[in-house]
């Protein structure tokens, strides 16, 4: 039986965009896959992935995917960290509470499993390193001393911004939902920015 090949919702949009004829870079030379974090433009490829992706369940009738440690592309969206800072972050593949939406935080590091899969962590170098787009990467840390923006890219709602001021206090741990991207942009330790 031949095995099924899941792309990265960042492939597919890609797929998408080349297809329409669109760039595979933005105006200031970044590729598609930090150009497919933007606005609007990312919203309307989504919307189109998710139609396509309706229509080929109708007529295929491929199962949806679930939310857990890997994603399918579209359906359940993993959630993902982009580091715009210049400095370097982490991310933390599992988010050990329930019921907690996009941007809550905890003072207790995640240490739980999720279907299996032990907690890892992953470093996020500077100027745009990334969680993989076909992983599920549930959580980031704002280190103890430090101060973050953050800004959180929701699929399906508004965008929004928080500040993460930890200057003399112990590091957190920060959700980023199934449904978000989670952009570090910027990282101060004398002032927040």
């Amino acid at each position: 039986m031949e095995s099924v090949r899941f792309w990265s919702k960042g492939e597919c949009l890609n797929r998408i965009a080349t297809y329409f004829g669109l760039k595979s870079t933005t105006a200031e030379g970044y590729p598609m896959s930090r150009w497919y974090h933007s606005g609007m433009v990312r919203r309307v490829l989504q919307a189109v992935l998710l139609v396509a992706v309706g229509v080929g369940d109708l007529l295929v009738g491929i199962a949806p995917a679930s939310a857990g440690p890997s994603c399918a592309p579209v359906v359940g969206w993993c959630s993902t960290t982009v580091n715009d800072s210049s400095f370097s972050a982490v991310a933390l593949f599992n988010w050990c509470r329930a019921n907690d939406g996009t941007s809550a935080w905890t003072a207790i590091r995640p240490t739980c499993s999720d279907e299996g899969v032990a907690q890892k962590s992953l470093f996020l170098t500077s100027g745009g390193g990334h969680t993989p787009f076909n992983q599920d990467w549930d959580s980031f840390q704002v280190d103890a001393g430090w101060c973050y923006k953050v800004k959180f890219v929701v699929t399906a709602g508004n965008d929004f911004t928080r500040i993460y001021d930890r200057r003399g206090a112990s590091a957190i741990w920060v959700k980023v939902g199934d449904d978000a991207d989670a952009h570090i942009q910027g990282q101060g330790s004398a002032t927040c920015p």
